[in-house]
């Protein structure tokens, strides 16, 4: 296939071709393009033109055509563009209020035909068609009603610059979905295991109906917030724009939507074996030796050793699901990054005001309500609950025993990083 690649010029003279010795080109241009001629006249739109337009560039081996034409004719070059057989170079002239009014939404239509992502400024009520057939229609805050009607985005200022904020923030919120997709998804897979596996064994679920409340709160609007309030990101300028035919979740996202899930729920059923073999009075007692060891060798086994697992073993269950999901909001937080926890930690000490790129006031503070939410529920309101209090020493140490989640991810992701930049540095 041909490719036709339009620029726009200012002065229609023959001197554009100066030097040129093709005479063939030389006909042609004196046939199409004279000096009072209008380029855009419907005899440059026939089917003459364009074949006369392949058999000129057959006949230029070395050379790709510069050939000026209007946009009428532009955009028939683009419907019979199999009909010329080289490479063409189109020279625009400035467009006329006539031909924009007649032929832009025509070009939209053209260029998303070949797959392309359009967005159309306009103000005028002649750029409404195409304001609206184009996937994003750009209106400014001067233009017409019509025109404002027909886009999906009014620029108040008129400026450029917002253009590329609502570009910038409009991909940054849509990446903020799928970490939340991400977030949610994951919660899920793990809390629906646990309910399938406690029904096929016969065990009763470890997490009661309140505890279930809790959980979804944090799954739904905690995570909404703190995920929501991430600043935008300046980078996703440099992405290629989305495929319109692409799902919002991606294979990347559904690996680690499983993988994430499933490993949160072998832990976690471990754990809840663990408790009908053993009495587990403090978090302490799951890093003991006999701990560990039964929590690989009981695994498989459904014989129960306790009757029923302890409101103190209900609360340390729960509160290490929350931990778990407390860690791998963070996990949530780099997707789609070039940023680890570990680099944002150096940056704390370094350039305090460069970590504002990543962080927010508003994530910060609903990651410390979830961790202090928790440690209410499980301290202060134990009997709604089901659970009995835990000391400081057991929020210590479960948080140490979660914390891989977030520590052995931030590891993956700084040597991904690093890996990342060198490769980069390689091609420059």
């Amino acid at each position: 296939k041909s490719t036709i690649l339009p620029f726009y010029f200012r002065h229609q003279k023959k001197s554009a071709f100066h030097g040129e010795t093709h005479s063939f080109k030389s006909k042609f241009y004196s046939k199409y393009s004279s000096k009072n001629a209008k380029l855009s006249d419907p005899a440059a739109d026939s089917s003459e033109f364009v074949q006369s337009l392949g058999k000129l560039c057959e006949e230029c081996a070395e050379k790709p055509v510069v050939i000026p034409v209007g946009i009428t004719t532009l955009l028939t070059l683009c419907e019979k563009r199999e009909e010329v057989s080289r490479f063409a170079f189109v020279a625009l002239p400035p467009l006329s209020s006539i031909e924009l009014a007649n032929d832009k939404a025509r070009l939209v239509t053209l260029l998303q035909k070949q797959g392309e992502v359009v967005a159309v400024t306009g103000d005028g009520t002649n750029d409404a068609p195409a304001l609206s057939k184009a996937q994003v229609g750009l209106s400014m805050g001067d233009g017409t009603s019509r025109a404002k009607e027909a886009s999906d985005i009014t620029i108040i200022d008129n400026s450029f610059s917002s253009i590329n904020k609502a570009i910038m923030w409009g991909r940054s919120l849509y990446i903020n979905i799928r970490r939340f997709i991400i977030f949610q998804m994951t919660i899920n897979v793990c809390a629906c295991l646990i309910v399938v596996l406690g029904s096929f064994i016969g065990l009763d679920s470890p997490l009661n109906v309140t505890q279930m409340l809790w959980v979804n709160l944090i799954m739904d609007t905690f995570a909404a917030m703190a995920l929501s309030s991430l600043p935008a990101d300046k980078r996703v300028l440099y992405d290629k724009p989305r495929d319109p035919n692409s799902h919002i979740i991606n294979r990347n996202m559904l690996y680690k939507i499983l993988g994430n899930g499933f490993i949160f729920f072998i832990f976690l059923a471990g754990l809840w074996q663990l408790m009908w073999h053993k009495d587990i009075s403090s978090v302490k007692e799951l890093l003991s030796p006999d701990s560990i060891e039964l929590f690989f060798t009981g695994f498989f086994s459904m014989e129960k050793i306790n009757p029923h697992i302890k409101s103190i073993e209900l609360g340390i269950f729960f509160s290490i699901f929350v931990a778990l999901q407390f860690w791998n909001l963070f996990n949530t937080k780099y997707f789609h990054t070039n940023r680890s926890f570990i680099q944002d930690i150096g940056l704390l000490f370094t350039n305090p005001a460069k970590l504002k790129e990543s962080y927010s006031l508003g994530f910060a503070g609903i990651v410390i309500t979830i961790l202090l939410g928790q440690i209410l529920i499980v301290n202060c309101a134990g009997s709604i609950f089901g659970v009995e209090a835990l000391t400081l020493s057991d929020w210590g140490y479960l948080l140490l025993i979660t914390s891989p989640v977030l520590v052995i991810g931030d590891i993956i992701r700084f040597i991904k990083n690093i890996l990342a930049n060198k490769k980069a540095a390689l091609h420059q």
